[in-house]
């Protein structure tokens, strides 16, 4: 994804991420500058799971807008 010039992307946890698997964004609001764009960049959500057991999300598992 290319991000025009002079713009970010910003990424969030959905509301119900904590209530259905007990997960926190750690940094809150994610800020992806628009020189972060390139075949081997990935955009990834830095999560901390609150519950005492593990949790497994399946690919395509929506958690972060």
């Amino acid at each position: 994804m290319e991000v025009p010039a002079g713009y970010v992307l910003q990424t969030s946890p959905r509301s119900s991420t904590f209530k259905k698997f007990g997960l926190i964004q750690t940094n809150s609001i994610g800020i992806i500058d628009q020189d972060y764009c390139g075949d081997s960049d990935t955009i990834k959500f830095p999560f901390l799971n609150m519950r005492s057991e593990s949790v497994t999300l399946e690919a395509g598992t929506r958690v972060g807008q």
